[in-house]
């Protein structure tokens, strides 16, 4: 019988997709196997397959636990400080991401081009960091740190574009405070905060 990894069923899940993206940040996607993952662990293969039957089905995992946890981050910074400050607080945040996390994430990225099952889950994992985005703008809406005019699901669109740029130029050596200070500037527009201060913001009623 395989070895069974010594957890709880949630956290033998975590452990897994914790180490596959330790291996595949060394290897590579597309060179990781299976076997690479339960070595890493110390387990058997049979006790990776009980969890997951695929590479993809790790990859599906991983990218579901991503855009949580920048939902979670998020929803931590916004509501300590002014809308443009929490912005660029986000943008700190998700910066904090190694490079070698970045030349995965964009690894897959390019293989989503040639595979269509990875095409199918990348897009499904965007677009599921797109959905959390565009609550947490209207959560901080009702709350009114974000002008009410903006259209939630607009912006949660933009931003994650622009994010995926931004973080390619850094990537390829652009200049991060540049990148940061440009990302503030689109910030106030997608944001609705224009010429006026952020307290005008703050203090202007709801419809």
């Amino acid at each position: 019988m395989p070895k069974v990894v010594p957890e709880y069923k949630d956290e033998a899940r975590k452990k897994i997709i914790v180490a596959a993206l330790e291996v595949m940040g060394t290897k590579g996607y597309h060179d990781t196997t299976m076997d690479d993952i339960a070595a890493h662990l110390g387990v058997s293969k049979g006790a990776i397959y009980l969890y997951f039957k695929t590479r993809d089905e790790l990859l599906a995992a991983f990218m579901a636990k991503m855009q949580q946890q920048n939902y979670e981050a998020a929803i931590r910074i916004f509501p300590k400080a002014k809308p443009l400050e929490s912005w660029t607080a986000l943008f700190d945040q998700y910066m904090q991401l190694d490079d070698q996390f970045n030349a995965l994430f964009f690894e897959i990225i390019a293989a989503a081009t040639r595979n269509r099952a990875v095409k199918e889950i990348v897009a499904n994992g965007i677009m599921t960091g797109v959905e959390y985005a565009a609550r947490g703008i209207t959560r901080q809406q009702e709350k009114g740190l974000i002008h009410p005019g903006a259209d939630p699901r607009s912006v949660a669109v933009a931003i994650t574009s622009m994010f995926i740029g931004m973080r390619s130029l850094v990537m390829l050596g652009a200049d991060r405070d540049e990148v940061r200070l440009q990302w503030s500037a689109v910030g106030r527009i997608l944001l609705g905060i224009g010429e006026e201060t952020e307290d005008q913001v703050e203090e202007r009623p709801l419809p």
